[in-house]
């Protein structure tokens, strides 16, 4: 009896708790303006913290004839903690002038919350 009780009690708080979460979806909007020139690669840092279950991701389609994604590089915490923080750099080119705009989402893949999102606004001359 104590034993179901427990999984009962469990059960609830883990459904409060995951609920709270989820109405609070965007804590902070961050807006970046780059300039940049054309054919330049340019790149993009954000601290991450992958073993806390948050990835950083690419929200909106963009044009790939002229604005074309490299990769992703991911520097680890010196010391190697779970729950460190780890800058991602994301690198870019593009091939056009322009005005071109990305929007990136932090956010765990299974949850809805969205934790962070950033807006970067590029003027290519």
């Amino acid at each position: 009896m104590k034993t179901f009780l427990r999984l009962i009690l469990t059960f609830i708080v883990f459904f409060i708790v995951n609920n709270s979460f989820s109405q609070n979806p965007i804590k902070s909007d961050t807006t970046i303006n780059k300039r940049i020139k054309k054919n330049e690669i340019f790149k993009l840092d954000f601290q991450s913290c992958h073993s806390c279950g948050y990835r950083w991701t690419l929200d909106k389609n963009k044009d790939s004839t002229k604005l074309v994604f490299i990769s992703i590089d991911q520097i680890k915490n010196a010391e190697h903690k779970i729950g460190g923080n780890e800058i991602e750099t994301w690198s870019f080119q593009v091939f056009k002038k322009g005005k071109y705009q990305l929007t990136f989402i932090y956010k765990r893949p299974w949850l809805e919350a969205i934790e962070k999102k950033v807006i970067v606004n590029i003027k290519v001359k």
